[in-house]
């Protein structure tokens, strides 16, 4: 572990025990875009950023504190807490969920229907989906792409380019959306399919989020044309955002595999199987 995530863990502890929690142990879950920590003795969950990227967090803890209260099918915060604000980091706290087996994709997509109608009464102010793509943009620009060979990168770069100047051709009614409901983002628990992470929801085209589902499940009203194209720049959206990382998780290695292929199938008109999403 880096110094900085143990320097996030001690001053994000020291916040949720100075809020008046009880902390006597507590074990890592995840650390990636965002250090995921479980509390003992109440296994409560605490989410920690950089104090940057707060408002992230501050959005998220929102919009599923909304749909929670709706009685909509979300992980939910601990009822009464906010986000806390530190020198170095921003904590949330969440209660803990009891995941099951993996939700079919029927299950899944019948919770984000259900998810949609908390979603579409949230009132508070949300950014455009167009954020996520400018910031994938930023990073192609910065960083360097790990895994790939510079055919490769080339290849990313005027897919994603192409990509971009072929969605400035369409028009949609913006929804507010999930922005990343893919199936690593959905558990199965005692009361149903929940969804997680909700740090990327946005205004944006429906085709967005349903294009994370197959097509035999995709009941919602949609634009076969822009989920295609959409479906196009997710693919260089999601080996961006992996690839750009100092270490990939085997299952960020899977997922650039993956789109990368579709990358190529795409540049050599080729039909490409579509799954449902992955990353």
């Amino acid at each position: 572990m880096s110094d900085w995530s143990e320097l996030q863990i001690s001053e994000a502890i020291a916040m949720v025990v100075a809020s008046g929690v009880v902390v006597r142990n507590w074990t890592v879950l995840s650390c990636s875009n965002r250090l995921v920590i479980a509390l003992g003795p109440d296994k409560l969950i605490a989410k920690t950023v950089r104090i940057n990227d707060a408002a992230r967090l501050v959005k998220e803890f929102a919009v599923a504190g909304h749909v929670a209260a709706q009685k909509g099918p979300v992980a939910p915060p601990v009822s009464g807490t906010s986000v806390l604000l530190g020198e170095s980091v921003a904590v949330s706290l969440w209660e803990p969920v009891e995941v099951l087996a993996p939700p079919s994709d029927a299950a899944a997509y019948d919770a984000y229907l259900d998810l949609r109608r908390s979603l579409d009464t949230f009132s508070g102010s949300l950014p455009d989906f167009q954020e996520i793509t400018a910031g994938a943009a930023r990073r192609l620009d910065a960083a360097i792409l790990q895994g790939l060979s510079n055919e490769d990168t080339a290849l990313l770069r005027a897919s994603f380019a192409s990509s971009l100047a072929r969605l400035a051709k369409f028009r949609w009614s913006g929804s507010t959306l999930h922005g990343d409901p893919h199936a690593g983002n959905v558990v199965a628990t005692r009361h149903g399919p929940q969804w997680l992470d909700l740090e990327d929801v946005c205004i944006g085209p429906l085709e967005w989020d349903l294009l994370a589902f197959p097509p035999h499940a995709r009941t919602l009203t949609h634009d076969p044309s822009l989920l295609s194209e959409l479906t196009q720049l997710r693919r260089a959206c999601v080996v961006i955002w992996c690839a750009s990382k100092t270490r990939l998780s085997v299952d960020e290695t899977k997922a650039v595999a993956y789109h990368m292929d579709g990358i190529r199938a795409e540049a050599s008109g080729q039909n490409f199987p579509t799954h449902r999403a992955q990353a």
